[in-house]
């Protein structure tokens, strides 16, 4: 059964995301892999992601099993809404937590994710992490049609969008019905952009 997360999960939140995030390439470009701290910056740049939508009240979604959070799906609303001054403060310790270098890697990679996506209204699924220890159980394809359902229920709403920079991701998201809207390098990175319409949305 899908759940809808606040505050009082997000520390279970960032646990479960960082069990399925630690070893994607894009963590791994943005923060280094050789550092020693990986594990204490990964926490920190997740739990800034999480803290995002939490305080705006954005869409924060996932499944329990055996009794833990086991896969998470987060995202934007169609339209924006301003930071508050508590997620700047997190904004500002998180370059002091990881750095220079990798905030500044961090800022150059959602600077081009930003420009690629779709300029029409639309969900944007930030992040969607299962657990290593529970894929294949159907999680993701479920959460994705979740946020599908928002989608279709927001008349701003066009689509369902997201990012990934795992080349085999994509057979994944194509049999659900994404399409590939764009892509770009990113340093040493290639991220796809993809859409999943809303139906009946003009």
């Amino acid at each position: 059964m899908i759940e809808n997360f606040s505050k009082e999960q997000r520390s279970q939140i960032v646990a479960a995301l960082c069990s399925a995030f630690r070893d994607y390439s894009t963590m791994r470009y943005m923060l280094g892999d050789s550092t020693d701290d990986y594990d204490t910056h990964l926490a920190e740049l997740i739990a800034y992601y999480v803290d995002s939508r939490l305080t705006r009240d954005w869409p924060v979604i996932g499944v329990r099993a055996d009794g833990e959070i086991v896969a998470v799906a987060m995202g934007n609303e169609p339209v924006a809404k301003p930071a508050p001054d508590a997620l700047q403060h997190a904004y500002d310790r998180l370059r002091k937590v990881i750095g220079g270098d990798a905030f500044d890697r961090m800022a150059a990679f959602e600077a081009v994710s930003d420009r690629i996506e779709p300029d029409y209204p639309h969900f944007f699924l930030g992040m969607l992490g299962v657990n290593p220890d529970y894929q294949g159980r159907g999680y993701a394809a479920e959460l994705i049609e979740r946020f599908r359902e928002l989608s279709a229920a927001d008349s701003r709403s066009k689509a369902v969008v997201l990012s990934t920079e795992d080349l085999d991701n994509l057979p994944f998201y194509k049999k659900i019905g994404f399409e590939i809207v764009a892509d770009a390098d990113v340093g040493e990175l290639h991220t796809w952009c993809l859409a999943l319409p809303t139906p009946g949305s003009a």
